[in-house]
């Protein structure tokens, strides 16, 4: 295993994770996305703030957007990947609650550009920013994970990409707390 690689693995341990509080969207305007949110009745399902409606508990709140790890639990939170979930959320997630309501491309982009300024700074409904920390188990797995790699192995029958894997794991996990 590369050196290099694993002083970046060790890197990751030693800090504490914090959220992205900022995406840009590509040619994406964020007012015309709050309107494009109350035209499609997001509210139904979600409360999203500053956006007028019933604010529904069917989905997830929305509040915050921008600090979350994941879309839908499992995916990145990426500009590319919201855009492609807000046009076919079922092709993305086959399975899903969020239904496709045939939303384009460019309207998918503006609704980004909103969401991602939910919890941005100065938004003035976001919540106190919170540094996530390494709980001290996760720390040291990923340091005995971390010292394996650099023996050349993954530990007792752990291969060293799955090895990676875990460390990674835990790291995001300790980054939604």
């Amino acid at each position: 295993m590369p050196r290099p690689i694993v002083m970046a693995l060790l890197a990751l341990c030693a800090c504490d994770a914090q959220p992205q509080l900022r995406h840009m969207v590509a040619m994406g305007d964020a007012e015309r996305g709050r309107a494009a949110i109350e035209r499609y009745e997001c509210v139904a399902c979600h409360a999203i703030p500053g956006v007028d409606g019933p604010d529904g508990i069917v989905g997830p709140p929305l509040t915050a957007f921008s600090r979350r790890t994941y879309i839908a639990g499992s995916l990145p939170n990426a500009p590319g990947t919201l855009v492609a979930w807000l046009r076919d959320p079922p092709a993305i997630l086959p399975g899903t609650g969020m239904p496709d309501l045939g939303v384009g491309e460019a309207e998918a982009r503006d609704m980004a550009a909103y969401l991602y300024t939910l919890g941005s700074p100065g938004d003035p409904d976001a919540p106190i920013p919170r540094r996530a920390s390494v709980p001290p188990e996760d720390r040291l797995a990923a340091e005995r994970a971390a010292a394996a790699l650099l023996e050349g192995g993954g530990g007792p029958g752990i291969p060293i990409e799955r090895a990676m894997e875990i460390v990674a794991s835990r790291i995001a996990a300790a980054a939604q707390r």
